[in-house]
């Protein structure tokens, strides 16, 4: 098996950055659409300098503040993201300016991330990254409904609001609103682009 094929659950691999370019080169009117509308809705999570973690090839990264920076333990995803002439880092290298970046950042969004791990990695991962959002900082998370959950191999849990209210939680963060997108959860669940939302709070100070 070559770093070109899916491996388990593994998402470090070029297969996987090779997967998001595809996705993300499609081409329709649907698809136009959609990118313009999941533009606005990024924006509208997110203020200010934005931590995107997990950031793949910045396929949301690039909606966000000409400041903002994309992390991700895929070296090759952080290469397209860069030559998207986005800036990305692999943790091992934002880390090393972890005094640069310390409370730099206004918001951190999770998209499609925590669904990759189990509970405990989840927290961890939160907990690596918090030290770098300004206190009052958002947190957002967004995880994939049932129907988008079934569509990538190596997915290992189920997140729903509940699951990301408590990982929120978990690291002393506030939730202060949680919502499914793009349709209401009640007619949406199951569609393959559907997905929860959870909105969380740094404790600090207002700014």
């Amino acid at each position: 098996m070559t770093d070109t094929e899916p491996q388990g659950t593994d998402t470090t691999g070029e297969w996987y950055t090779e997967r998001m370019k595809k996705m993300d080169s499609h081409e329709s009117i649907a698809k136009r659409l959609h990118t313009v509308m999941y533009r606005r809705h990024i924006q509208n999570l997110t203020t200010g300098r934005v931590l995107d973690v997990g950031c793949g090839i910045g396929m949301n990264l690039r909606f966000t503040s000409a400041e903002s920076v994309g992390v991700d333990h895929n070296e090759h995803s952080v290469t397209e993201a860069r030559a998207a002439g986005l800036t990305a880092f692999t943790p091992k290298e934002i880390h090393a300016q972890a005094e640069k970046y310390y409370e730099y950042f206004d918001s951190m969004l999770v998209a499609h991330v925590v669904e990759h791990m189990d509970k405990e990695s989840g927290v961890g991962l939160l907990e690596e990254y918090l030290p770098y959002l300004k206190p009052s900082a958002r947190i957002v998370l967004i995880t994939p409904d049932e129907g988008g959950y079934a569509t990538d191999p190596t997915h290992v849990r189920f997140v729903d609001f509940a699951a990301s209210k408590e990982l929120v939680e978990s690291v002393g963060c506030s939730v202060k609103k949680s919502y499914a997108f793009p349709i209401p959860r009640a007619i949406g669940k199951s569609r393959r682009g559907n997905e929860f939302v959870v909105v969380g709070v740094r404790p600090g100070p207002a700014a």
